[in-house]
């Protein structure tokens, strides 16, 4: 248990939630506010630590392993104590929570399934992740365009099998289906983990459970010769810009164009270009740092379109972004940069005859296609694109080879017809 002690009437502890263990083997950290006028209230952290991490970090001692666990701990229990103290005797768990997490969830709202949502929402909002928050708005919405209230008692198999019919009634693919539902489950996990119910429909279909239908991956890569076609292209001013910056996107791995845009001159380091992806960065368990040799080709990209010299290691390359940027403004200005990408590649696959889309994504897909396609290992594969685990870059990878498929398929078809047409006799 780790507490602080102050000369207040309520007081803060955190310590693990032993009722539930992660599939890790961690347990959820909570932040316990005791108000001997008002109860106890909890609240989980996003901090997680197994039986032996808790016992290295409630002691005395300091483990390097679990020293940062630690430090975030301490500072967070000296903002809940800074704003206890400030509060004084008008303390009210309403007012702690706003101060603390920047969102309240009255009481009688607790079973609401939305005011969850909202928490989640406010909450990643003030990290500055407004990405998330708008894909968990936009899975909120989604859920209201059929029940305008919904407690979590109300999130059984039976509502979940009507709600994807909803939403195949209204032509949504299994992916945007598949993202809605993980996140209405992330949602009932946070209101499990708050205790706030204990009903858990997802799981397998054999259980009586509801599964979360699968979505397939469609071919996205492009082949090696429109790929040619395009890096040879010589595109007008207006189409320059977005053409460079899909092909650095290509020659350093797939690389996603937020974390493009995210680039500082520190990033680079000799030839080789180090980043975590804004993607994973706040929700995968270990954070990967990737690591891409600068071709030739990313140098010249880097060089004609850099903003500022190296001198300042902070300076963002692109000038995508700046420092005096807000996150909202940030995610504006990538939406429009995107927009502007994708339209303007569209325009040139036209003019090239590229009958296949090409979109931001499609130069991730088609870079770890052709490495494929070269007998290149997944595992290299899957490092270079920053999955944490292979069996991702297996499903990512699975339909991307359509065309090896068609053409073991004209040979098995060829074989088939020379067979029918030429019986061999003993």
């Amino acid at each position: 248990m780790i507490k602080n002690q102050f000369d207040l009437k309520v007081s803060a502890v955190i310590r693990p939630d032993f009722r539930r263990q992660c599939k890790s083997g961690a347990y959820v950290l909570r932040l316990f506010i005791n108000c001997p006028s008002q109860n106890r209230k909890s609240y989980p952290l996003n901090i997680r630590a197994t039986r032996a991490e808790w016992a290295k970090i409630s002691s005395h001692s300091f483990f390097s392993a679990v020293l940062p666990k630690k430090e975030v701990i301490i500072d967070t229990l000296a903002s809940a104590y800074k704003i206890i103290q400030s509060l004084g005797d008008d303390f009210s768990f309403k007012e702690f929570e706003r101060r603390m997490f920047g969102y309240t969830i009255p009481d009688y709202d607790k079973k609401d399934v939305y005011a969850t949502y909202h928490a989640k929402i406010t909450q990643l909002n003030k990290e500055g992740r407004i990405g998330s928050a708008e894909i968990y708005r936009n899975s909120m919405e989604s859920i209201q365009g059929i029940r305008k209230r919904l407690k979590f008692d109300d999130v059984t198999v039976e509502f979940l099998y009507r709600y994807e019919h909803h939403m195949k009634k209204h032509n949504c693919s299994n992916s945007t289906i598949g993202i809605h539902l993980k996140h209405l489950r992330a949602i009932v996990n946070m209101a499990r983990s708050n205790g706030i119910t204990m009903n858990y429909p997802f799981g397998r279909r054999s259980q009586n459970k509801y599964e979360i239908p699968a979505s397939r991956n469609s071919k996205r890569a492009i082949s090696r010769e429109e790929l040619a076609t395009l890096i040879s292209y010589e595109p007008t001013a207006d189409e320059a810009w977005a053409r460079d910056m899909w092909l650095f996107s290509f020659y350093c791995n797939g690389m996603n164009m937020i974390d493009i845009f995210y680039l500082k001159w520190k990033n680079i380091r000799d030839e080789f270009l180090y980043f975590t992806r804004e993607k994973t960065k706040y929700t995968a368990r270990t954070v990967v740092q990737i690591e891409i040799f600068l071709t030739p080709q990313a140098q010249a990209i880097i060089e004609k379109w850099k903003i500022g010299g190296r001198k300042k290691r902070d300076n963002y390359i692109f000038g995508v972004f700046d420092e005096f940027m807000s996150p909202s403004e940030r995610m504006t200005v990538h939406k429009i940069a995107i927009k502007h990408i994708n339209n303007t590649m569209k325009r040139i696959a036209e003019k090239l005859g590229i009958k296949n889309r090409i979109t931001t994504f499609v130069a991730r897909h088609t870079w770890a296609t052709i490495l494929m396609q070269n007998n290149i290992s997944v595992a290299y594969i899957s490092k270079g694109l920053g999955h944490t685990s292979l069996l991702t870059t297996e499903k990512y990878l699975a339909d991307f080879d359509q065309d090896k498929k068609r053409e073991v398929g004209a040979i098995l078809s060829t074989f088939i017809s020379t067979a029918i047409n030429n019986p061999t006799t003993n």
